[in-house]
């Protein structure tokens, strides 16, 4: 990542409201790495992905564009979000909807990797832990895989367990978009349920994901099931092990 491009964190509405410990952890990150950034704030509006999926385009199309016009106001050269769905919205479908021409989209899970390889997120861990890791649907169709697991094995003391459902064969975690989880519950909890199993079965301590709905779902499931496996995002996770 190089120092002299301006850095957006675009939150999402999920981590606003639902996971606000997502974007705690990658503020904490960022000034922890001493990476300058900037958000939108209250000029930051819904991505636009669930108008879009339903064929509101014309909704979209006005979302889309006050974001951009609210990014290059700002001059953000890389714009970095944690939710998925945001990810792939910003990075390919905005270019279809508007004129968006000067900024990167990368999802958190690079930025993090960026940074450990620049050695300037340094991480410490004493205790061996045994980690899971999670797909999200949005990352495996974007193929993005690398990124969260090397960020992850950078955690010294990890033993990272694979998954049989990973990378391009990756299982929902039954939040469907918010979609399945709302209309079909005992279905969204059964497929939550396989993955959450599946971690626990393999002598997981924790089973992260890169993803606020994952995150969301994946939890209640575990605390439904009494499973005893703890659901954390990756930032999260990170920030935990920050060096001093």
């Amino acid at each position: 990542m190089q120092e002299d491009r301006k850095l957006l964190y675009f939150v999402g509405c999920l981590p606003s409201y639902w996971a606000t410990e997502i974007p705690n952890a990658v503020v904490k990150i960022l000034k922890f790495s001493n990476v300058a950034f900037s958000v939108l704030g209250p000029d930051e509006m819904c991505c636009g992905a669930p108008l879009l999926r339903f064929g509101e385009r014309d909704y979209f199309e006005n979302l889309a564009r006050h974001n951009v016009n609210m990014i290059e106001k700002l001059s953000a050269e890389t714009v970095v979000t944690s939710c998925p769905a945001c990810y792939r919205t910003l990075k390919f479908e905005y270019p279809e909807f508007t004129r968006r021409s000067n900024f990167d989209v990368k999802h958190v899970s690079e930025i993090l990797f960026d940074l450990i390889k620049e050695d300037k997120l340094k991480l410490t861990n004493e205790r061996k832990l045994k980690i899971a890791y999670h797909d999200p649907c949005e990352l495996a169709s974007s193929k993005l895989f690398e990124p969260p697991r090397e960020v992850i094995r950078s955690v010294p003391n990890i033993d990272f367990i694979k998954l049989d459902r990973g990378k391009e064969e990756t299982w929902c975690c039954g939040g469907g978009g918010g979609v399945l989880r709302s209309l079909f519950p005992e279905l969204a909890f059964s497929m939550g349920g396989e993955l959450v199993k599946e971690a626990a079965s393999k002598g997981a301590e924790r089973l992260i994901t890169s993803c606020p709905l994952c995150l969301v779902h994946l939890k209640q499931t575990a605390r439904k099931m009494m499973s005893g496996l703890k659901v954390e995002d990756i930032s999260v996770f990170i920030a935990n092990f920050l060096g001093r």
